[in-house]
């Protein structure tokens, strides 16, 4: 983050920054009173300058935050043009020792998947790589009974991703890893100070070409304001939809930026699903999720679960839709299981059997299963109910075929 943007709109990126900044900042300030113990503990990464820049001026907001928070201190003033400080709880806390304290929590916080961040002594000290061994996540946890704390906190899992050697190094990812490589090389530099130099790295270092990589991800942007654009006008239940075409060309170019790419065409499965157009839906649904399939990372099975597990709601959705014929609900109906039971295998892995997403995935498993018995049971009673239709035309002929004939009308009298 920045002082000050300089007015303008932002970028999600910038947008995700000043989120992060926010977040370091009230984490910085939560953490003044254990900066001793944690200045031990966590170890403080080799930044460059602008990363140093950057905390300072967070470290000054949160000086002025906390003094703001506790208005009784001594402390009379703050001076956030230089090396002033503010008092927190009796001890004065300087900007400079603020910096270092916020630049060791930066290098050690772990992003969690609702937005937050929290730092795991433990689990800082596993290293990065590009295509890890191990994945992790944040879930709600109450104190153990020993805890002098009342306060639910979030555990941190770390669960393997594959068969790990003896000795071999565990793993995780400090960057989201379906980054192109430059993505993430560059925010692992500006955010720990290194240069990433595992297999993944190299190989893909070698085989891109810089302009081409920034022609494609230009050409990403460009489709992704056209498809915002087109939805904003309604346009996605036009015939034919201009959003197809948005999809056929971000397929080729998903190479160039997979994120970019994907999300232009969750975007576009959102908008058909809104307009009920859901064939439409549900193929924009497998470009993302046979792009995700393809990749041969084992890091990418939370990505590929949760993309599998919207398919699968729409395909359900397919399956008992008054509209659909019969082939294509069992069609639909046979592979919303499939992607349901691969969606909760990935994340029985990835995130355990207990996780809320694992559990959803076996209830969506569980649906299918239901739905595939009940219709089944629907086409046995119809055949059933066939059969005894035909049976009772049969009898009915054969009684009128078989019956008693009627005697002849006797001659009336002659006149």
């Amino acid at each position: 983050g920045a002082c000050s943007n300089g007015g303008g709109s932002k970028d999600a990126e910038e947008e995700e920054e000043d989120e992060r900044s926010g977040a370091l900042m009230r984490l910085l300030v939560s953490a003044f009173d254990r900066r001793e113990e944690l200045a031990e503990l966590l170890c403080l990464a080799d930044v460059p300058e602008e990363t140093v820049a950057a905390a300072h001026c967070v470290a000054k907001s949160a000086v002025k935050l906390r003094r703001r928070e506790a208005p009784g201190s001594a402390a009379a003033t703050v001076d956030c043009g230089g090396g002033g400080g503010g008092t927190c709880g009796g001890a004065a806390v300087d900007v400079g020792d603020a910096t270092d304290l916020l630049l060791r929590l930066f290098c050690n916080t772990h992003s969690l998947e609702d937005g937050g961040m929290g730092i795991y002594a433990q689990a800082s000290a596993i290293n990065h790589d590009c295509d890890p061994n191990c994945t992790f996540f944040a879930a709600p946890s109450m104190p153990s009974s020993g805890s002098s704390s009342s306060v639910p906190g979030e555990a941190l899992t770390v669960r393997s991703l594959r068969e790990i050697q003896p000795g071999e190094e565990l793993t995780i990812g400090y960057v989201p890893l379906r980054l192109p490589r430059a993505h993430r090389a560059e925010q692992l530099r500006r955010n720990y100070g290194f240069r990433c130099a595992c297999r993944r790295c190299l190989a893909e270092e070698a085989e891109e070409d810089a302009d081409d990589c920034a022609a494609g991800e230009k050409a990403l942007v460009a489709l992704s304001a056209k498809l915002r654009a087109v939805i904003a006008r309604g346009d996605a239940s036009a015939e034919p939809s201009p959003l197809s075409k948005l999809l056929a060309q971000a397929k080729l170019l998903a190479h160039f930026n997979d994120v970019i790419a994907g999300q232009i065409a969750v975007d576009a499965a959102e908008a058909f699903v809104q307009v009920g157009r859901l064939n439409e839906a549900a193929l924009a649904y497998h470009q993302v999720l046979a792009r995700a399939r393809a990749l041969p990372f084992a890091s990418v099975a939370p990505h590929r679960a949760s993309v599998g597990l919207a398919l699968a709601e729409l395909l359900l959705r397919m399956a008992t839709h008054p509209a659909s014929s019969d082939d294509e609900a069992r069609v639909a109906l046979g592979r919303a299981a499939t992607e349901a039971r691969e969606a909760h295998a990935a994340l029985a892995l990835c995130r355990g059997e207990d996780h809320e997403t694992t559990r959803r995935a076996a209830v969506l498993l569980q649906r299918a299963a239901s739905l595939g018995n009940a219709r089944k049971e629907a086409k046995l009673l119809g055949k059933l109910l066939e059969r005894q239709a035909g049976r009772a035309s049969a009898g009915a002929a054969g009684e009128s075929a078989g019956g008693t004939a009627c005697p002849p009308a006797e001659p009336g009298p002659e006149r």
